[in-house]
């Protein structure tokens, strides 16, 4: 069972793109992207990328946990991915990988290995076939240990990379050349050293000597003989370069451990990738909470304002309707009598009134006792 290969792919909801990388005409493992499934938490990623190898001979990891995830059988999920630049897997390799159940957020690193045929039916070389011509090496990012070849102290180490990664191969000294040149190699990576250091200019000379740089930092310094003057075979480790491939001069025969080599790619993944809340912002003078907005405090919904300090007295109004009648006030004093009261003096019965003693029927009147 071969890889799978990525077709037509529609927008899958749940995105993430890491990682970008060059065309796929590389041969090289390497992870470009991975996409998670839309469950919240995911249970499975479809990792993209480069020479992932056959699937039988593929492992993935997540986090910490050193136990493989499980690569189900059912590998559609390659299917859904992103169908379009700068989103386009379209030609490259997949696997489906189920991811650990309720994995919470977090950002985790990913890293396949994978193992890949050398030439297993190739002989292994030694100098027993002849001095080498190109000496090809895996860099596997570990320290000085002289007891894994057999040059003695012909063989010298300093430093330690401690699995750092990418490095640069450097030839020091024109002793030979390197390829790749520049700072690529991941761990599981190799490297191809062309001898120039010989009496011709495609030979090693007798001793050849190699810096492992990070930047213009020297992070390992080696020195072993290619002259053959000491046994130098695949398989022999070199501090932190492991030969793979031997090929001798005047030949084109390769030779190889005979067994398969570990590549790796590593990614970093984020699950549940939303960042915190941020501060609210300033709200507009018109929207729904606003100050003239409706639920804003001039709006139709808004709080009523705190009643504020009485103004000055207005002018006065005008009168009101008259009141009702009031109760009835104390007598007051009796007035003057009357000029022509009944009894008063021209009164009827007043001193010239009619029946006055002056009056016509008075006792003086006319028709009175002295009328």
């Amino acid at each position: 069972m071969f890889m799978y290969k990525s077709s037509f792919i529609p927008k899958l909801t749940s995105l993430l793109l890491l990682i970008l990388g060059a065309s796929t005409a590389a041969a090289k493992t390497e992870i470009r992207e991975i996409q998670l499934d839309t469950a919240d938490p995911p249970m499975y990623m479809a990792i993209y990328g480069t020479d992932l190898g056959d699937i039988n001979e593929l492992s993935v990891f997540i986090g910490t946990d050193p136990t493989a995830l499980i690569l189900p059988v059912d590998q559609s999920f390659c299917n859904f991915g992103a169908g379009t630049p700068p989103l386009d897997s379209t030609g490259m390799d997949c696997v489906v990988a189920d991811l650990p159940l309720n994995i919470p957020d977090g950002d985790y690193l990913v890293w396949l290995e994978t193992e890949t045929s050398i030439g297993n039916d190739l002989p292994a070389c030694s100098c027993d076939d002849g001095k080498p011509d190109k000496l090809t090496f895996k860099y596997t990012g570990t320290g000085c240990d002289p007891g894994q070849n057999n040059q003695g102290d012909k063989f010298y180490c300093s430093g330690d990379p401690s699995l750092l990664e990418p490095v640069q191969v450097f030839c020091d000294t024109g002793d030979c050349t390197a390829d790749p040149s520049g700072e690529t190699l991941m761990i599981g990576n190799e490297v191809i050293l062309d001898g120039t250091g010989g009496k011709s200019a495609d030979k090693f000379g007798a001793e050849t000597d190699v810096q492992i740089l990070v930047g213009n930092n020297e992070i390992q310094d080696l020195n072993f003989h290619t002259s053959c003057s000491v046994p130098l075979a695949v398989g022999d480790q070199f501090g932190s370069l492991l030969l793979t491939e031997f090929i001798p001069e005047g030949g084109s025969l390769a030779c190889n451990t005979g067994e398969s080599i570990v590549t790796s790619s590593h990614y970093d993944l984020t699950i549940g990738g939303v960042g915190a809340d941020g501060a609210q912002g300033p709200q507009g003078k018109i929207g729904p909470a606003g100050e003239d907005g409706v639920d804003g405090i001039n709006g139709l919904d808004g709080v009523d304002g705190a009643v504020g300090a009485d103004g000055a007295q207005g002018p006065a109004g005008n009168d009101g309707t008259d009141g009702a009648v009031g109760a009835d006030g104390a007598t007051g004093p009796a007035g003057a009598d009357g000029a022509t009261g009944a009894t008063g003096a021209t009164g009827p019965a007043g001193l010239d009134g009619a029946d006055g003693s002056n009056g016509t029927d008075g006792v003086d009147g006319a028709t009175g006792p002295a009328g």
